[in-house]
């Protein structure tokens, strides 16, 4: 069997007006079933973007789609008025679905808040820049995930899931935040 690639997607203003209500709502959803990967979870990440993005070609166009996010919420029974706010203020609001169980630490497991930007608790966030600030980074990663500069980092074992390598600029954004708190 011959496997084609898909043909790439044209760019959102070449779109119509209610394919691109559609593409809005398809990626609400896969903001909501990506959740658990929240703040930081790659894909959580893209999907938010892609809300941002066709959220904005919409506002262009002096489109409301209210009525068909509304129609979504009661299709999913998950608040997606209150997801797409969340999405379009990330990183200041982290799109979390009421559903969701409170975020964890993904080092030490204590339950952090919902404004977290990075899946660590303070605690963690802490020792990651002193551990940097020694020069003991022991992380075989060189990209933070969540920024993309190229260095090494705080390494975390998230969940038990994936390896994160947690860039010091990261670690001290994460950091003000919880000050600021």
């Amino acid at each position: 069997m011959e496997m084609r690639n898909s043909p790439p997607k044209s760019p959102l203003h070449a779109w119509d007006d209610s394919a691109l209500v559609e593409e809005l709502c398809l990626a609400l959803r896969d903001v909501g079933v990506e959740n658990r990967a929240l703040p930081d979870g790659e894909e959580v990440r893209a999907a938010i973007l892609r809300v941002k993005e066709v959220s904005a070609e919409l506002v262009k166009r002096g489109l409301d789609c209210s009525a068909r996010i509304t129609r979504l919420s009661r299709e999913t029974a998950w608040d997606m008025v209150t997801l797409l706010r969340d999405c379009l203020a990330f990183p200041e609001a982290i799109p979390y679905l009421a559903s969701t169980p409170a975020p964890s630490c993904g080092n030490c497991g204590v339950e952090i808040p919902r404004r977290a930007i990075l899946a660590l608790c303070e605690g963690c966030i802490r020792a990651g820049l002193a551990q940097l600030s020694a020069g003991e980074s022991d992380s075989h990663l060189d990209i933070c995930p969540i920024c993309g500069r190229h260095e090494k980092g705080f390494l975390v074992y998230a969940h038990g899931l994936e390896w994160m390598n947690y860039c010091r600029g990261c670690l001290e954004e994460a950091s003000a935040r919880y000050a600021k708190a």
